[in-house]
């Protein structure tokens, strides 16, 4: 799974003994909440908006759910980044 290019800027990922996967903010953000437990986050594509309103584990399983099936140009952003994409 790849994920390293998905993550805010700020965050990473990492894999612990069990295969889950875990998501640290780094320790110079960590006075910035990005919300990633909220259902906030939108999948898209170069298509279109794939998914709405997953928390940020749920947009980055999805993606790579969407990556297995060779969807081109995927993305995790904010629900609101994806209204305007739709608009």
């Amino acid at each position: 799974m790849h994920l390293g290019n998905a993550l805010p800027i700020g965050v990473s990922f990492y894999i612990d003994t069990a295969g889950e996967v875990g998501y640290l903010l780094n320790p110079f953000e960590r006075t910035h909440r990005f919300g990633l437990d909220e259902p906030r986050w939108s999948v898209i594509s170069f298509d279109k908006c794939e998914a709405v309103s997953l928390t940020y584990k749920q947009a980055a399983d999805f993606m790579s759910l969407l990556d297995a099936r060779g969807i081109a140009g995927l993305c995790i952003v904010t629900d609101e980044a994806a209204k305007r994409l739709r608009s």
